[in-house]
């Protein structure tokens, strides 16, 4: 049994590695046939991603207002990550800052896989809480979907908002008190809550 866990689990990294391997492929072909140069490998993963570490990195250099001013924003964000990049803009509240915070500790690379990762811990071990067990084979599935794909390749706020959602309503009659925080840190994606 531990040995066809061990096989599921090795099967499910190397699937990942692989669909992140082709990813940046296509990514790059991608970036190719627009013109546009892709000499930062961390720009070209993490279109998405930009934004969280360039709002990590502005809270660390305490220019939190740079966030809101969109064409002082863009400006920052070519600067810190000095490379061609598409238009970016903030579009998240401020509550969303003190999950980012930490990533200003890390190169781009670095804190992509941080982040990426982080969210697929969260995401794992909300699954685990939920009150139907999912066999082995089912919870390697769904960190191994092309939702999960997406999220680690462009650092997207997916697993973790999943995780506040699921998680809050996982806990609303066990644990009230904690149920409530996972909703609080789901304000990160207001537009949820409506959902609720």
């Amino acid at each position: 049994m531990k040995r066809d866990r061990l096989i599921l689990s090795l099967f499910a990294l190397s699937f990942v590695a692989f669909a992140f391997l082709i990813m940046l492929g296509l990514k790059r072909v991608e970036a190719a046939s627009e013109g546009m140069p892709t000499p930062n490998y961390a720009i070209l993963l993490s279109n998405d991603f930009c934004n969280d570490w360039t709002a990590a990195k502005l809270v660390q250099m305490g220019q939190v207002a740079t966030l809101f001013d969109d064409v002082a924003y863009f400006k920052a964000m070519q600067s810190l990550w000095q490379g061609p990049l598409e238009v970016h803009n903030w579009s998240y509240p401020p509550s969303i800052l003190m999950l980012l915070r930490p990533l200003a500790l890390f190169s781009p690379v670095q804190a992509l896989v941080v982040w990426s990762f982080a969210g697929l811990l969260f995401y794992y071990v909300t699954l685990r809480l939920a009150p139907v067990r999912l066999p082995g084979l089912w919870r390697v599935l769904v960190l191994a979907s092309p939702a999960s794909l997406v999220n680690l390749v462009h650092g997207q706020t997916g697993f973790f908002t999943a995780s506040f959602f699921l998680g809050g309503l996982y806990l609303l009659k066990r644990q009230p008190a904690l149920s409530g925080v996972a909703f609080g840190l789901l304000t990160l994606k207001p537009h949820l809550g409506f959902l609720l």
